[in-house]
C-alpha cells in the first residue's frame, strides 16, 4: 500500500554510494560530486548555487542539519558534503543499514532519479526489509517517468538537475517523488535491521525516513558525524533520556569486526550528555535524549555506529 505521512523521522542508514548534489559554494557540477544520477549525467543542486549553468527547477532547500523537507512534512537525511546522497541502478541497487535498528508503522523514501525503462511509463522500485529475526518483507511499486507530475510528487515544483558534462540544467526542472509503505500490525512488532534495495533502470534513492511505532524503545539516531580536525571526529546522537551508549567503530558496513571507541571528550560547555566508563567510553544522554563528543578515528575505519551499553 503506498501511502504518504507527514509524521515520519528520518532513519539514518550506511550504504549510501556516491555524492550527487551541488553544494551551495560550488563553481559547477562535476567538482562538487563524486557521482551522478542516471547514467553517470545528472546531478542535483543545493539553494544558493550560483555557479555554471543558466538555473531551471528548484534547487533543493537543505537545511543547516542537513535535512530535505516535503510537501508532506517528511524529512529525509542528505548531506551535500560527503558520499551519503545515492544509491541508484548502475549496480542494480544495494543494501542499506540502519545505523540503528528499529521499530516503524511505515517507511518513506526519497525517490531522486525515476525512468521509464519498462516502456510504460513506470519503473520499477523494490525494498526488501529485513528483520532481526531473519524474516523479511518486500514492498515494491512503479515510478511515473520523473519528466511529468504525478500524485507522489516529493515538491510542489520540479527540481533542479545539472548535467555533470557541460553545466547545463535539464528542461524545466525533473520531479523527485516521495513513496510510502505501511506494514502490517505484526511487522510493526519486529526490529527492521536493513533494506535491500533492487532498483531497475534510471531509479534512484536518496534517503529513508519512517513512523516509529508508540511505545517502543526510544529509537537511537545519530544526527551528524562531523571531522573537526586531523583524525578528530565530534558525533551527536539522540536517544532515551538519560540512557548510556557505546560508540563502535568498524571497516565493514556489516560491522563483522568492531572496535569499541574509548577516550571520548567534551570540548564545549554546550555539549550535552556526559562521559564515563572505565576508559571514557560511555556517553549518557541528557534528559531530552541528547549527546555530544568528540573522539579520534584512525587507520581504515570507515563506519561508526552506536549502540546501548552492555
Amino acid at each position: 500500500m503506498i501511502t504518504s505521512h507527514g509524521a515520519a523521522e528520518v532513519i539514518p542508514v550506511t550504504g549510501w554510494k556516491s555524492d550527487v548534489i551541488v553544494e551551495a559554494e560550488a563553481t559547477d557540477a562535476a567538482s562538487s560530486t563524486t557521482g551522478a544520477i542516471v547514467r553517470g549525467i545528472f546531478v542535483l543542486v543545493e539553494a544558493g548555487y550560483t555557479g555554471s549553468g543558466t538555473p531551471t527547477g528548484t534547487p533543493l532547500a537543505i537545511s543547516d542539519d542537513n535535512i530535505v523537507t516535503t510537501k508532506n512534512g517528511t524529512e529525509f537525511l542528505v548531506d551535500p558534503t560527503v558520499d551519503n546522497t545515492i544509491r541508484d541502478e548502475s549496480d542494480g541497487g544495494g543494501t542499506l543499514m540502519l545505523v540503528t535498528p528499529g521499530q516503524y508503522q511505515d517507511l518513506q523514501f526519497f525517490i531522486t532519479g525515476v525512468g521509464a525503462g519498462d516502456g510504460s511509463g513506470n519503473t520499477a522500485f523494490t525494498a526488501t526489509v529485513q528483520f532481526d529475526d531473519a524474516t523479511s518483507v518486500v514492498f515494491s511499486a512503479g515510478i511515473g517517468d520523473w519528466q511529468g507530475s504525478r500524485e507522489n510528487n516529493a515538491f510542489e515544483t520540479a527540481s533542479s538537475y545539472l548535467d555533470t558534462r557541460d553545466n547545463t540544467y535539464f528542461g524545466s526542472g525533473l520531479w523527485n517523488r516521495e513513496i510510502s509503505f505501511d506494514l502490517l500490525p505484526e511487522d510493526q512488532e519486529k526490529t527492521i535491521v536493513s533494506i535491500e534495495l533492487t532498483l531497475a533502470d534510471r531509479i534512484a534513492i536518496s534517503g529513508v525516513s519512517g513512523t516509529p511505532v508508540e511505545g517502543a524503545d526510544a529509537p537511537l539516531v545519530i544526527r551528524s558525524l562531523t571531522p573537526v580536525a586531523g583524525e578528530t571526529w565530534q558525533l551527536a546522537l539522540e536517544g532515551a533520556a538519560m540512557t548510556s551508549y557505546q560508540l563502535l567503530s568498524s571497516d565493514a558496513l556489516e560491522f563483522s569486526s568492531r572496535i569499541l571507541i574509548e577516550n571520548l571528550t567534551q570540548e564545549n560547555p554546550e555539549d550535552a550528555g556526559t562521559i564515563g566508563g572505565a576508559a571514557n567510553d560511555l556517553i549518557t544522554t541528557d534528559e531530552n535524549g541528547q549527546a555530544r563528543v568528540r573522539f579520534t578515528l584512525s587507520g581504515t575505519t570507515n563506519f561508526v555506529r552506536a549502540e546501548a551499553a552492555p
